[in-house]
Protein backbone atom coordinates (compact mmCIF):
# COMPACT_ATOMS: atom_id res chain seq x y z
CA UNK A 1 0.00 0.00 0.00
CA UNK A 2 2.99 2.15 0.94
CA UNK A 3 4.22 1.91 -2.85
CA UNK A 4 0.72 2.76 -4.36
CA UNK A 5 0.35 5.93 -2.19
CA UNK A 6 4.04 7.14 -3.08
CA UNK A 7 3.17 6.52 -6.94
CA UNK A 8 0.18 9.39 -6.50
CA UNK A 9 1.65 11.48 -4.21
CA UNK A 10 4.75 12.09 -7.79
CA UNK A 11 7.93 10.77 -6.07
CA UNK A 12 7.86 8.01 -8.39
CA UNK A 13 8.03 10.59 -11.37
CA UNK A 14 10.79 12.38 -9.35
CA UNK A 15 13.01 9.48 -9.67
CA UNK A 16 12.32 9.49 -13.41
CA UNK A 17 13.71 12.59 -13.90
CA UNK A 18 17.35 12.24 -14.18
CA UNK A 19 16.60 9.12 -16.93
CA UNK A 20 14.65 11.74 -18.93
CA UNK A 21 17.56 14.32 -18.60
CA UNK A 22 20.08 11.96 -19.38
CA UNK A 23 18.43 10.71 -22.59
CA UNK A 24 18.14 14.59 -23.74
CA UNK A 25 21.47 15.02 -22.89
CA UNK A 26 22.30 12.01 -25.26
CA UNK A 27 20.15 13.15 -27.95
CA UNK A 28 20.89 16.17 -28.05
CA UNK A 29 25.68 15.44 -27.72
CA UNK A 30 24.45 13.00 -30.20
CA UNK A 31 22.66 15.38 -32.70
CA UNK A 32 25.67 18.09 -32.60
CA UNK A 33 28.25 15.49 -33.23
CA UNK A 34 26.52 13.83 -36.31
CA UNK A 35 26.34 18.00 -37.43
CA UNK A 36 29.86 18.47 -37.09
CA UNK A 37 30.55 14.87 -39.02
CA UNK A 38 28.02 16.24 -41.56
CA UNK A 39 29.83 19.70 -42.02
CA UNK A 40 33.28 17.56 -41.98
CA UNK A 41 32.04 15.77 -44.72
CA UNK A 42 31.07 18.31 -46.49
CA UNK A 43 33.90 20.39 -46.68
CA UNK A 44 35.56 17.41 -47.77
CA UNK A 45 33.82 16.81 -50.80
CA UNK A 46 34.09 20.73 -51.74
CA UNK A 47 37.62 20.82 -51.60
CA UNK A 48 39.56 20.99 -54.98
CA UNK A 49 42.69 19.13 -53.13
CA UNK A 50 42.78 15.23 -53.12
CA UNK A 51 45.18 15.11 -50.21
CA UNK A 52 43.29 18.08 -48.09
CA UNK A 53 39.52 16.03 -48.50
CA UNK A 54 41.15 12.48 -47.99
CA UNK A 55 42.89 14.39 -44.59
CA UNK A 56 39.38 16.08 -43.51
CA UNK A 57 37.50 12.50 -44.30
CA UNK A 58 40.21 10.21 -42.14
CA UNK A 59 39.82 13.66 -39.18
CA UNK A 60 35.73 13.07 -39.81
CA UNK A 61 35.59 9.02 -39.43
CA UNK A 62 37.99 8.71 -36.19
CA UNK A 63 36.25 11.65 -33.94
CA UNK A 64 33.06 10.01 -35.40
CA UNK A 65 34.31 6.14 -34.36
CA UNK A 66 35.23 7.82 -31.39
CA UNK A 67 31.81 9.08 -30.30
CA UNK A 68 29.87 5.76 -31.79
CA UNK A 69 32.51 4.06 -28.98
CA UNK A 70 32.02 6.36 -26.39
CA UNK A 71 28.54 5.82 -26.61
CA UNK A 72 27.98 2.59 -27.27
CA UNK A 73 30.34 2.29 -23.60
CA UNK A 74 28.43 4.40 -21.55
CA UNK A 75 25.04 3.13 -22.51
CA UNK A 76 26.55 -0.67 -21.94
CA UNK A 77 26.03 -1.99 -25.38
CA UNK A 78 30.29 -2.07 -25.46
CA UNK A 79 32.61 -3.06 -22.29
CA UNK A 80 34.84 -0.40 -21.25
CA UNK A 81 37.49 0.87 -23.29
CA UNK A 82 38.44 4.35 -21.66
CA UNK A 83 38.00 6.73 -24.61
CA UNK A 84 36.84 9.81 -23.91
CA UNK A 85 34.64 11.79 -25.77
CA UNK A 86 36.22 14.38 -28.18
CA UNK A 87 36.29 17.75 -26.90
CA UNK A 88 34.69 16.87 -23.50
CA UNK A 89 37.82 14.24 -22.37
CA UNK A 90 39.64 15.01 -19.10
CA UNK A 91 42.87 14.35 -20.59
CA UNK A 92 45.30 17.15 -21.77
CA UNK A 93 46.71 14.77 -24.33
CA UNK A 94 43.37 13.77 -26.07
CA UNK A 95 41.97 17.50 -25.89
CA UNK A 96 45.17 18.61 -27.74
CA UNK A 97 44.82 16.10 -30.11
CA UNK A 98 41.68 16.28 -31.18
CA UNK A 99 41.94 20.82 -31.28
CA UNK A 100 45.19 20.19 -33.69
CA UNK A 101 42.32 17.44 -35.78
CA UNK A 102 39.73 20.24 -36.45
CA UNK A 103 42.74 23.35 -37.27
CA UNK A 104 43.69 20.78 -39.95
CA UNK A 105 39.78 20.49 -40.46
CA UNK A 106 39.32 24.70 -40.78
CA UNK A 107 43.05 25.20 -42.28
CA UNK A 108 41.96 22.93 -45.37
CA UNK A 109 38.14 24.76 -45.30
CA UNK A 110 39.66 27.31 -45.71
CA UNK A 111 42.26 27.02 -47.98
CA UNK A 112 39.43 25.75 -50.62
CA UNK A 113 37.35 28.64 -49.83
CA UNK A 114 40.21 30.56 -50.48
CA UNK A 115 40.54 28.61 -53.98
CA UNK A 116 37.29 29.16 -55.16
CA UNK A 117 37.08 32.97 -54.76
Amino acid sequence: ITNATSFYTGSLTISYLPVVFYFMANTGFSILFAFLIYRGFKIAKECNDYFGSMLVMGVMIQIGLQVIINIAVVTDLFPNTGMGLPFFSSGGSSIISILMEMGLVLSVSRRSAIEKK
